[in-house]
């Protein structure tokens, strides 16, 4: 009697461990759905319930991470991770996504010294060489970044991330014309990436190439028409070759598009200043002075004591 309960007990302890199983991967497809979706709230709520029936789901650990990542929650990202990498301690992903985090966290070092571990586990692993770049960039190690990023673009030349990053850390060294180089890679391969044509253009404008600057600032506002930064920098340019009418339409639209654009206000008011329109350029100049420009406040004083 007493080996029939047991025997009772134990297939009884198998169903429900076998039934709990279930739905602990249940919880974790959907929250590894909900992850893809990008509901990483719902996905974290998910994940819990699948740990909570079967803590021995180290993969849902690190799915938790990308989660907490993904939200800017990096320490709790970290926790995950650390947790994921207990039975895999040579995994370069999570060791990878240990690191991110370290750089997030502003801990460069030990990123550094992660993604150094992440390398020596494959040599071939270009991802860890770009965040690697990323993190030297951060710290103002440029030459370092771009070797960085040289290798992973030796290692999968189609990551335009790279290049890009690359040509950040050029302009950064005032190599402007390596820059603009990289840059058109990627504009050449996504030509609707409105933001490189922004540093491509400012680049252009450090060699003082101010058509091709104008060209790039004009693409970017047909890719974004409502942003007042590219009306902004096509108007500074206007204003440098002197054509005011042309610069004040671009202040007037970047105002028009942020009315707290105070060095849009500013360069108006030099542009009203070169027509010897005085009270419309005191008056925007007013406007900048009390957004806070200090080149506004002495300009205004300057006037004042000329009166």
């Amino acid at each position: 009697m007493i080996y029939i309960l047991i025997v009772i007990i134990i297939f009884f302890s198998l169903y429900i461990t076998f039934f709990k199983s279930i739905e602990a991967y249940f919880h974790y497809i959907k929250g590894n759905n909900l992850l893809t979706e990008k509901k990483y709230d719902d996905s974290i709520r998910e994940f819990l319930k699948c740990i909570e029936l079967a803590p021995h789901y180290k993969q849902v650990y690190y799915l938790k991470g990308l989660a907490h990542y993904n939200l800017g929650n990096y320490l709790l990202a970290l926790k995950d991770f650390k947790k994921a990498l207990q039975d895999n301690p040579n995994d370069k992903i999570i060791n990878l996504s240990i690191a991110n985090c370290f750089a997030k966290l502003f801990e460069y070092e030990k990123a550094l010294y992660i993604y150094d571990l992440v390398i020596n586990l494959d040599n071939s692993f270009s991802l860890a060489y770009y965040n690697k770049g990323l993190c030297l960039y951060e710290i103002g190690r440029y030459i370092e970044a771009i070797d960085n990023f040289s290798k992973s673009i030796e290692l999968d030349k189609g990551y335009l991330p790279s290049y890009y990053s690359r040509a950040l850390s050029y302009c950064e060294l005032e190599k402007f014309q390596e820059a603009i180089d990289d840059f058109t890679i990627v504009a050449t391969n996504d030509p609707t990436y409105f933001q490189v044509y922004i540093d491509r253009g400012l680049a252009y404008y450090e060699l003082k190439e101010l058509v091709k600057a104008y060209k790039d600032f004009d693409i970017a506002i047909t890719i974004q028409p409502n942003n007042p930064y590219p009306y902004f920098l096509r108007g500074n340019i206007n204003f440098e070759v002197e054509d005011y009418f042309r610069a004040i339409n671009d202040f007037n639209k970047c105002i028009l598009l942020n009315p707290d654009y105070v060095e849009a206000y500013l360069y108006r008011g030099y542009c009203f200043e070169k027509y010897n329109d005085l009270e419309n350029c005191l008056e925007d100049w007013k406007i900048a002075a009390k957004l806070g420009s200090q080149e506004a406040k002495k300009n205004l004083e300057k006037y004042k004591n000329l009166k």
